[in-house]
């Protein structure tokens, strides 16, 4: 073993022929040391008028000493609390724990600007918590909650990252995805809001509701701009739009329109006309009147129709653009006044 402790002088002088005198070569060995036992601890002790030392006494595995102060002696502890720590890497083989009430872990970035810089990882009434904090340690945003039982409880929106077909996706390795919206306190009789899985070239998911649905707002569909099941007004007029004889024939002054509506739910067209006043100046069977929005029907339908208080049929073919009304003998109408017509029909469109 080196030598621990020695004379700062050391003497070169040779040693003498009595081996029970001082020689030099004893001044110049290393002192044994004395007291203690196993494991102990030399430390600096001005209390102790002889020799100025003292040992401090080994303890159980595991303790750690602690400093008590500037002018105090050093104690063994179970446990360390330390006023800071800085390491370029930690590595722990087993568990380590941080334990009291509300503990919590500081990450700090460096890298990052002003404000930026920190979270705080903790154990908050039974829930572990992350917050955002300022430099000065101000709670920045509504923090992520997580509870024993698996729920997670945030304050933002949810981005959820990757990507199928470019949209955000949430990937499933089964044949369908399951999201759950639900009131909590209603759990246990909760219906669930499913979307299928998505799969390659589709476009959008299906929507599968085992319940009602109640929105407050509108729903739009199709790509369409209005809203499901809106009555849109038509400014209808002219032969573009009334006709007898055939589309576009003309003959056929309609007069006031005082109704030309329609409204869409999902390939179903339901439209209404009602106008007074008019004329016709030539004799046919029919009446045309254009279906709006540009739609053309997808299958033969028929509605009801009235012309000067005679209820009357009306229909459209697959494939026409023009709804033709037809009185119910077929008979011609009479040429002259036509001081009320009336249709409502519902139009399958492609």
């Amino acid at each position: 073993m080196s030598q621990l402790v020695k004379h700062l002088k050391v003497s070169a002088i040779p040693d003498g022929p009595d081996p029970n005198q001082i020689n030099p070569s004893d001044w110049n060995a290393s002192h044994v040391f004395s007291g203690g036992a196993l494991g102990g601890l030399l430390m600096r002790d001005t209390g102790d008028a002889t020799y100025g030392a003292s040992w401090i006494a080994s303890v159980a595995a595991g303790s750690v000493l602690i400093s008590n102060g500037v002018g105090a002696a050093p104690t063994w502890a179970a446990s360390l609390t330390l006023n800071s720590l800085t390491l370029s890497t930690l590595t722990v083989n087993g568990n380590a724990a941080l334990i009291g009430p509300s503990p919590t872990l500081v990450l700090y970035d460096t890298g990052q600007p002003a404000n930026s810089r920190y979270f705080y990882l903790s154990n908050q009434a039974g829930l572990l918590q992350v917050l955002a904090v300022s430099d000065v340690g101000a709670t920045q945003n509504t923090p992520l909650l997580i509870g024993r039982a698996g729920g997670v409880v945030v304050g933002k929106r949810v981005s959820i990252g990757g990507s199928t077909n470019a949209y955000p996706a949430i990937r499933n390795t089964g044949a369908n995805l399951d999201i759950v919206l639900a009131d909590e306190s209603q759990w246990a009789g909760c219906t669930a809001l499913k979307f299928v899985a998505i799969t390659t070239g589709s476009s959008l998911p299906d929507l599968t509701l085992g319940g009602n649905l109640t929105l407050a707002a509108d729903v739009l569909e199709k790509g369409r701009t209005t809203a499901l099941g809106t009555w849109i007004n038509v400014a209808a007029s002219g032969t573009a739009w009334f006709s007898a004889g055939g589309p576009s024939n003309g003959n056929w002054a309609e007069g006031t329109v005082n109704t030309f509506a329609y409204t869409l739910v999902g390939y179903t067209l339901t439209m209404v006309v009602y106008v007074t006043g008019g004329t016709l100046y030539t004799s046919y069977n029919t009446l045309n009147i254009l279906i709006p929005g540009g739609k053309t029907a997808s299958r033969f339908a028929c509605g009801t129709a009235s012309v000067n208080g005679e209820i009357c049929n009306c229909y459209v073919l697959a494939g026409q653009t023009w709804i033709s009304i037809v009185r119910n003998n077929t008979a011609n109408f009479a040429v002259g006044a036509i001081t009320g017509a009336f249709i409502e029909i519902a139009i399958p469109i492609s």
